[in-house]
């Protein structure tokens, strides 16, 4: 049985082929109690409003795939640039209401056809159960 995160990689991998603007989502660091760990995915099919993973267990994620249709709404070359988010600090505690009471520090990229090769790859070596390091 595959992990979550292998799960988001391959899917990631099928809509690139398939031509989709996608974004990934990954957890990079947190503060007090979490309700995903470091490293957690999502990954946000543009084009077809798809989703799969999640970096909060479900507290936040509507939030920023809104935040993220919205972006790619407003530019008008149809991509979204890489930014950091950063969930449940004092303002966003009120208004996310992470149940946990802990922050995430979320990085977000926007990916293109040009990152199949190495989603493939980095799929090939986590499927044979190598570690990898993503910097």
């Amino acid at each position: 049985m595959n992990n979550l995160n292998i799960d988001v990689l391959t899917q990631v991998s099928e809509w690139l082929k398939a031509g989709c603007r996608v974004c990934l989502v990954t957890v990079v660091q947190t503060w007090g109690a979490s309700p995903r760990p470091t490293g957690s995915l999502l990954a946000v099919n543009i084009d077809t409003r798809k989703q799969i993973g999640s970096v909060s267990g479900g507290c936040i994620e509507s939030h920023l795939i809104e935040q993220l249709y919205t972006l790619e709404s407003v530019n008008n070359t149809g991509s979204i640039p890489p930014f950091l988010k950063r969930y449940g600090d004092a303002d966003d505690a009120l208004a996310f209401e992470l149940p946990c009471g802990g922050v995430l520090e979320l990085v977000i990229e926007p990916l293109s056809a040009h990152d199949i090769h190495h989603f493939d790859e980095l799929l090939t070596y986590l499927t044979q159960n190598h570690r990898v390091y993503r910097g």
